[in-house]
């Protein structure tokens, strides 16, 4: 067991820092009523990583070769963000996913080669994490947690106005557009690094589980889920 920890001891640091930082975002995604739209965005994110190695490449050499992606994965899943917010409820969003799946499928289609790509982006392999691929997501997850402790109050009243009163609910915080960018930021690189299936996991099988708790209060809430994917997490990769 202690061979394990010292072989992949950053690797198991970035799982957990993703999981936590992913379950306290989902949990306010919940909140907004955002899962199934998280859900389609994750899969634009994905087809973002996935043209993004197609182009520069998927070396652990290259700087490039993970900025690439991460950048362009960024930017496909703020347009697809962009277009979709406020279309639809549960059927658009449903059929926006496949749509972007079916893409995926096509990409692979014209270049075969992305095909083994698009299994390590959907199941991921957090023990192959390494060189920048590994501080990016570590930052990355660093900044959004600490973003999340810092700025909790204005977060929470935000998922408040936006469950009660919708997304146009003029509120006089101004860290709605924060938010996005840093979500889409967490969601794409923890896709980059962990995968698809370990994101959406993380981001609402915490919140989902720990809903019906005795624990009382959104602080508290928020502080459980956070560990609760950070053991996970942790034993995962430890089992």
């Amino acid at each position: 067991m202690m061979e394990v920890l010292l072989v992949y001891k950053w690797s198991l640091f970035c799982g957990a820092l993703n999981a936590a930082g992913l379950s306290i975002l989902g949990a306010h995604l919940a909140t907004r009523d955002r899962s199934l739209q998280s859900l389609a965005i994750s899969q634009a994110a994905s087809l973002g990583v996935l043209l993004g190695i197609a182009i520069w490449g998927h070396s652990h050499e290259s700087f490039l070769s993970h900025v690439g992606p991460l950048l362009l994965g960024t930017g496909i899943a703020a347009l697809v963000f962009q277009w979709s917010d406020r279309r639809g409820g549960v059927t658009f969003y449903l059929s926006l996913y496949i749509a972007l799946l079916a893409f995926c499928y096509g990409a692979i289609a014209l270049l075969p080669g992305l095909e083994s790509h698009l299994s390590n982006a959907f199941f991921g392999d957090i023990v192959t994490i390494s060189g920048a691929e590994l501080w990016i997501s570590i930052g990355t997850a660093s900044a959004a947690l600490a973003w999340f402790i810092v700025d909790f109050k204005a977060q929470t009243r935000d998922s408040f106005e936006i469950a009660v009163f919708g997304d146009d609910y003029p509120s006089m915080h101004s860290g709605k557009a924060r938010f996005r960018w840093l979500s889409l930021l967490l969601l794409t690189v923890s896709i980059f690094s962990m995968g698809l299936l370990f994101t959406i996991a993380m981001l609402f099988l915490p919140t989902t589980i720990l809903r019906g708790s005795k624990r009382q209060g959104v602080r508290r809430h928020l502080i459980a889920v956070a560990i609760a994917a950070a053991m996970g997490a942790t034993l995962g990769l430890l089992s």
